[in-house]
C-alpha cells in the first residue's frame, strides 16, 4: 500500500507545498522500506507468534513522525497535524487487535511527535482558540476509536467463538456423517442375513452381535442338483439366471421364517437357527422354511427347468449341534456366519440328498415331533464312509419329501402364483396362460391335464 500512498501524497504537494515537492518526495519515499522492514520483522516466528504489535508501533511512529515533521516543515498552524494524525490514529487503534495496554502505548507513540512539535515552537505562534478545538476533536477521535476498537474485539472474539463452535460442529456432523455411513453399510450387509426384527433391535441399539459365542444351533444348507454339469453344458446366462432367482427367494423365504441368512456359495446357500437370538424349537423353524422352500421351487418347477434344459431341483441337509457363531475373520471384511463340525455334517448331508428332499439324521426326526405328518419319509441307501469327513462314523440319514398340496381343477402360475387357464387346443397338447399381469405362458400334454382333471 506504500507506492500508491506515495504518488497520491505527491500528488497533494505539487498542489499545496510546490516549494518542497521533492523533499517531501525524498521523505515520503521513506515509507516503502519501513514498510518492508516491518513487513521482515513480522515474518520472524518469535515476532509473529508473540510480538506481532512491535512492527505495527514501529510504522505507526514514522508515519507520525514523517507526518508532524512535514506539518512543521511548512510552518502551517500546528494543529493541522491532527488531520493526518486522526487517520493514522482511527486506522491503527481500531483495526488492530490491541490490548488496553498496547492501545496506550501506541497513542503516546502516535503523539509523542506531536508534543515534541509544540514544545518546540514559539507558543505566540499557535492560535490557541483552534488548537483546543482541535485537541477536542482529537481526544473524541480517541475515544471513538477506543470504543470501536473494543467493539471489533468483541466482534472478532465473537467471531472467533462461532467459526469455533462452525468447526466442531461441521467436524461432528463428518464424523456422525462418517459413522452413519458406516452404519448404513453396516445395516444393508446384516439386512441380507438376518430377520427384520433382529435388524430393528440392531439399528436401536438394543441387541449385540459383535461377540462371538459358542450354542447349539439348526443349520440348513441348500444346493441346486447337478449344478456343475450344468454349468458346462448350458448358457451361462440361463444358468445365473435359475440360481438367481432361486436363491434369491430362498434367502426371502428363509428371512420370513426366522432363519439367518449365512453365505452364499455359488451355487448354495447356509443358513441357520436359533441365533444370534434364542428361538424355541429352531429344528421346527428351519424344518419349516425348508418346506416352504421345496413348495416354492415346486411351483415355478416348469420355469427353471426350461431353462435348466432338464427337471431343476435342490437338495436340503438339515443338521442340529453345537458350533461357534460370529463374524468370520472379523467384523470389519467377514460374514456373520457358523462354524464347527455340525456345519460339515449339514454340507454332507446335503450331498446325499435327492432332488427336491431335505436330508436328516434319525435324531432330528425325533426332536420335530408331530411336524413329520407333512413329508413322506424314506430311507437314505448310503454308507458313512462314502461322506467325507464322517468316515468310520454310523450315521443313519432320511429323506424328507413335503406332501404336495393338489389343487383340483387349477394349475397354478410358477412365477405370481395365479392360475393358468387353458386358451388354445392343439391336439396332443394345449397353451395355457396366466390369469395375472405376468404374461406366462406354458404348452402342457393334454393327457396330463385330462388326468389332472383340468379337462373334460
Amino acid at each position: 500500500m506504500g507506492v500508491p500512498l506515495v504518488i497520491l501524497f505527491f500528488l497533494v504537494d505539487l498542489f499545496y507545498a510546490p516549494e518542497h515537492s521533492r523533499d517531501f518526495f525524498l521523505i515520503r519515499l521513506l515509507v516503502i522500506p519501513v514498510a518492508c522492514f516491518c513487513q521482515l520483522l513480522y515474518r520472524l516466528n518469535s515476532i509473529k507468534n508473540k510480538h506481532f504489535h512491535i512492527p505495527a508501533f514501529i510504522f505507526s511512529f514514522y508515519l507520525s513522525a514523517y507526518s508532524c515533521y512535514l506539518v512543521y516543515f511548512t510552518g502551517r498552524e500546528i494543529s493541522a497535524y491532527y488531520a493526518g494524525i486522526s487517520l493514522i490514529l482511527f486506522g491503527t487503534l481500531s483495526l488492530m487487535p490491541w490490548t488496553p495496554l498496547q492501545m496506550l502505548v501506541q497513542v503516546a507513540i502516535l503523539f509523542f511527535p506531536y508534543l515534541i512539535v509544540v514544545f518546540t515552537r514559539d507558543f505566540s505562534d499557535i492560535k490557541w482558540k483552534y488548537l483546543f478545538p482541535h485537541l477536542s476533536f482529537l481526544i473524541s477521535t480517541i475515544f471513538l476509536s477506543v470504543i470501536n476498537s473494543l467493539d471489533s474485539r468483541r466482534l472478532r472474539i465473537n467471531e472467533s467463538i462461532a467459526s469455533e463452535k462452525l468447526r466442531v460442529e461441521n467436524r461432528n456432523k463428518a464424523i456422525i456423517i462418517e459413522k452413519k455411513t458406516r452404519e448404513g453399510i453396516y445395516l444393508s450387509r446384516l439386512s441380507s442375513h438376518f430377520p427384520d426384527q433382529v435388524v430393528e433391535q440392531i439399528r436401536n441399539g438394543t441387541f449385540d452381535i459383535s461377540q462371538r459365542i459358542r450354542r447349539e444351533v439348526t443349520i440348513i444348507f441348500f444346493d441346486a442338483k447337478d449344478s456343475t454339469e450344468r454349468s458346462e453344458r448350458i448358457d451361462h446366462k440361463a444358468y445365473e439366471e435359475v440360481l438367481s432367482d432361486c436363491y434369491t427367494n430362498i434367502a426371502r423365504i428363509l428371512k420370513e421364517n426366522g432363519v439367518t441368512v449365512s453365505t452364499y456359495t455359488g451355487d448354495g446357500i447356509l443358513g441357520f437357527t436359533n441365533a444370534p437370538h434364542g428361538v424355541d424349537q429352531h429344528r421346527l423353524v428351519c424344518l419349516k422354511a425348508a418346506r416352504s422352500a421345496l413348495n416354492f421351487c415346486a411351483r415355478k418347477n416348469s420355469y427353471y427347468s426350461e431353462k435348466w434344459r432338464k427337471k431343476f431341483g435342490i437338495k436340503i441337509g438339515i443338521n442340529t449341534g453345537y458350533a461357534t457363531v460370529g463374524f468370520f475373520p472379523s467384523e470389519a471384511f467377514g460374514y456373520y456366519t457358523v462354524v464347527g463340525d455340525a456345519v460339515n455334517e449339514a454340507s454332507r448331508f446335503c450331498s446325499k440328498a435327492s432332488a427336491d428332499s431335505i436330508a436328516v439324521t434319525k435324531d432330528f426326526i425325533r426332536a420335530i415331533g408331530d411336524e413329520i405328518s407333512f413329508f413322506n419319509v424314506e430311507k437314505i441307501d448310503t454308507e458313512s464312509n462314502s461322506m467325507k469327513g464322517l468316515e468310520g462314523e454310523r450315521i443313519d440319514l432320511f429323506a424328507l419329501f413335503p406332501r404336495q398340496r393338489k389343487t383340483e381343477n387349477q394349475l397354478i402360475c410358477p412365477l405370481c402364483g395365479h392360475s393358468l387357464i387353458p386358451t388354445l387346443d392343439l391336439k396332443d397338447t394345449v397353451l395355457v396362460k396366466c390369469s395375472g399381469k405376468c404374461h406366462f405362458s406354458d404348452i402342457i400334454s393334454r393327457e396330463d391335464l385330462l388326468k389332472d382333471g383340468i379337462l373334460n
